[in-house]
This record gives structure tokens, sequence and C-alpha cells, in this order.
């Protein structure tokens, strides 16, 4: 395997276990602890310390010093609370979820593109953002379903995430979202150029009269 390629999925490794490390803090609760003292006779003590090494042992808890952390079990962990899965943990608020869906997000795209399997083609599109102005571009081709994006950024007030520096539409009904923003910008401007059109006409017919 090239060096490159080695290098970006160990980045990636990186990120999501430091990304799983950082939820987990967030959501999972802490683990059972067992008796201070073990005391066979004692079988409230013998069910407390079962009870801890089942919670230990449980596959659903994220260990943060696991010697099998890996991207794979990272991944696994993260859709997993991202699917309300059981386990030892609180359900993810919003922004828990925008953060795991956006740094993932950005973790496939660095590996797809290292390793050369996204083939995607860029298209400047004819109308401009309808939020800000700025321009619009189409993203096809690869493994991903087609985006389009904002050239302006953080600065582009649009409701939709910031990747890779650009306001990006991906998701099937963020598309259909910006199609129909599209679809009333350019009506607002054509009912501007009319109205522009028609106080022409009126400072025509004033100055020949």
């Amino acid at each position: 395997m090239r060096l490159h390629v080695v290098d970006a999925c160990r980045a990636v490794e990186a990120v999501l276990c430091a990304l799983a490390d950082e939820i987990a803090a967030e959501v999972q609760r802490s683990k059972v602890a067992p008796p201070h003292r073990a005391n066979p006779t004692d079988p409230v003590g013998r069910d407390l310390a079962l009870l801890a090494a089942r919670d230990e042992a449980d596959p659903a808890r994220w260990h943060y010093n696991l010697g099998t952390r890996s991207a794979v079990r990272a991944a696994e962990w993260l859709l997993a609370r991202l699917d309300d899965e059981a386990g030892p943990c609180r359900p993810l608020n919003g922004a828990q979820r925008e953060r795991i869906t956006r740094i993932a997000r950005e973790a496939a795209r660095r590996v797809e593109r290292t390793i050369g399997i996204e083939q995607r083609r860029e298209f400047p599109m004819s109308r401009p953002c309808p939020w800000c102005g700025a321009a619009l571009t189409m993203h096809r081709g690869g493994s991903d379903a087609s985006a389009v994006t904002c050239a302006n950024g953080a600065d582009c007030g649009a409701p939709v995430l910031v990747v890779e520096g650009r306001r990006t539409w991906a998701a099937p009904h963020e598309l259909a979202s910006l199609e129909t923003a599209l679809e009333a910008a350019a009506h607002r401007e054509k009912r501007a150029a009319a109205r522009r059109r028609q106080r022409a006409a009126a400072q025509g017919r004033s100055t020949a009269a």
C-alpha cells in the first residue's frame, strides 16, 4: 500500500477515535463500580461484582484506552449512537448529531480523495446563491451523490452545513430546498425587472409629454 494512503488512513482513524472519545465523554454513563473488597459470602457484593464485569464488557460501551481501538470500531460505535441503539448512553442531541455527521463525512472524503476513487466533476451554475448572491457549483460523479456548494463559505446564510469551507447542499431534501429557493429568487428578479421596465416607460411618457 502506498505510504500516503497509510498516512491518510491513520489520520482518519485518529479523528474518528478522538470524536468517539468526545461523544462518549458527553453521553456515556460511568461504569458500574465493583465492590472495594471481595467477599465471597456477601451475595449483594457478588451481584455487584458480576454487574460491574458485564458493564465493563458491554460491546455497546466505548473504551477510551482499549488496545483494539480502530477507525472501524469508532465508526460502528458512532453509527450506533446515531441510530439510538441500546447501550449505556444518553440519546444524542442535535449538535452532537451534526458534529458526528460533519466529521464522518469529511473523513470519508479524505480517504476517497487519497485512494483516487472520487472522480468528481464541477459544473458552475448559471444562477447565484439565493442567500448571499455568490457563485454556486454543482458536483457530480464519484462515489458521492450530487451536491451543490456556495463559494461564500461560512459567510453565506444558507441553512446547511459548511463542508471544507463551503456551504453544501448534499441530502435530497437540501437540494430540493435549494431548487425552491432558486425558483423563488428567479421569480422575484422577474418581478423586479418588470417594475423597472414600467418605471422606465412611465418616465419616457412623462418626458414626451
